[in-house]
């Protein structure tokens, strides 16, 4: 049986056909993440406030969720914990867990969400 192919004859596309250079672009933008840590104590201007602890010791041994619009936090998927502060800045911009220890090994994972930024402190 004959076929186009069999002769070396290239195969013909139906309809039309762009080549990559006429193809439009599509650019995916990714959300960029910044942790910035900074020790209170080395601050050449002080904070605007001060660590207490007095939320205890943070140490979850598989997850840690904040909620920074309700100023709650979820250890190891347990109950939500009330705590969380609105920062003392004119804005209020930030919502504030303050813990004596904040202990995160390697294969804690940390979520936040909500309206504010995450404020982390320990004394």
């Amino acid at each position: 049986m004959w076929s186009p192919l069999s002769r070396g004859a290239k195969p013909q596309r139906r309809g039309r056909s762009r080549s990559r250079s006429q193809r439009p672009s599509r650019r995916i933008q990714c959300p960029r993440v910044v942790l910035w840590v900074e020790s209170l104590e080395d601050r050449i201007e002080p904070a605007p406030f001060t660590p207490t602890g007095v939320l205890g010791s943070l140490v979850p041994v598989s997850t840690v969720a904040f909620d920074t619009t309700a100023g709650q936090y979820q250890i190891d998927n347990g109950p939500w914990l009330s705590g969380g502060v609105l920062s003392p800045d004119p804005s209020q911009t930030t919502m504030l867990f303050d813990f004596t220890t904040i202990t995160l090994n390697s294969t804690v994972t940390v979520t936040a969400s909500g309206a504010n930024a995450l404020g982390l402190m320990a004394t």
